[in-house]
């Protein structure tokens, strides 16, 4: 499904490049997830904007609360990791069936981007509103950036796909692969935000909480991405399923985070290209094996085979 971008972004002037993200089927239950923590307090959600105020509104509250955590997240404009309050971002609509709202000014987070890498996995926790009165919610996430000096401009949107169940708290989870960020190059702004697509009866609000990202290679989900997600990697190529099963991931999912020769394939092949992008400085600097070592550790695990996942690349809109 397409949609036209209707400019609401904190740089509205100029004509984006648009991908479409939005949460479109169901899959594994709500769970914690892994990766890098993004926002999950109040403290986090604040200075947050909608992307029209005449047709929504925004307030960080206690309750309900995804996963009661009370620390800030990585990716909070103040104080990331400090003490914080626990609870979730409110939205009120009270017009119009489309809109977006944005995180704070990103774009000196330097360490999140270079993490993220040109591909990988966003997550994050919704309720849906308790009046059902429409026929369609869905939810989903854009990349809005530019490339310095605002020379090109993203507004990138990915399909997704929801949890079949809520958690205990009352909270379904999304699970987005998206594709073709630039992690490197020079940004003037970079925001994540979220898509409201719906024709629910308004004044009824919804909420969002617990935002994390998978960045590309990050196969442990501690965060990072160095030299410790190599054996990692290898369980993943061991036994897909037990993998996926584990960090709670689909097969797609595993492909995005795994494939670094671009074959759209999660294969033993991934393995020299994981080490070059590390060598490379994608990473970070710890030490990284030499093939002849990864080579002796991956004949030293039993039932290490060639196992593929592939899948086709999304089209964009």
């Amino acid at each position: 499904m397409a949609y036209a971008d209707r400019g609401y972004g904190r740089y509205s002037a100029v004509a984006n490049f648009v991908i479409v993200l939005a949460a479109v089927s169901a899959s594994a239950s709500a769970y914690a997830a892994g990766g890098r923590t993004l926002w999950t307090t109040q403290e986090d959600f604040t200075g947050w904007s909608a992307g029209n105020a005449g047709e929504q509104s925004l307030a960080p509250v206690a309750t309900p609360d995804s996963d009661g955590s009370s620390t800030n997240g990585s990716a909070n404009y103040t104080a990331p990791g400090a003490a914080g309050t626990a609870g979730s971002q409110s939205v009120t609509w009270s017009s119009g069936t489309f809109n977006y709202f944005y995180s704070t000014d990103l774009g000196a987070n330097t360490s999140l981007q270079t993490y993220m890498g040109t591909q990988g996995v966003i997550k994050f926790d919704y309720t849906y509103p308790q009046i059902h009165v429409g026929s369609y919610f869905s939810l989903g996430a854009v990349l809005n950036y530019d490339t310095a000096p605002y020379a090109n401009f993203y507004f990138q949107q990915f399909f997704g796909t929801n949890s079949a169940t809520a958690n205990a708290n009352g909270f379904n989870t999304t699970t987005i692969d998206y594709t073709g960020f630039l992690p490197t190059t020079a940004k003037d702004y970079f925001q994540i935000g979220v898509i409201y697509n719906s024709d629910y009866s308004p004044l009824d609000p919804y909420y969002v909480d617990n935002f994390h990202v998978i960045g590309h290679g990050d196969f442990n989900e501690d965060g990072h991405v160095d030299s410790a997600d190599i054996a990692a990697m290898e369980a993943a190529l061991t036994n897909p399923t037990a993998y996926e099963n584990t960090y709670g991931l689909s097969a797609a999912d595993l492909v995005t985070i795994g494939d670094f020769n671009g074959d759209g394939a999660f294969t033993n092949a991934d393995l020299q290209g994981f080490l070059n992008y590390l060598k490379a400085g994608s990473g970070s600097t710890s030490t990284v094996p030499e093939p002849g070592s990864l080579l002796l550790l991956g004949l030293a695990m039993p039932g290490f085979v060639i196992v593929a996942r592939r899948f086709g690349k999304k089209s964009t809109i």
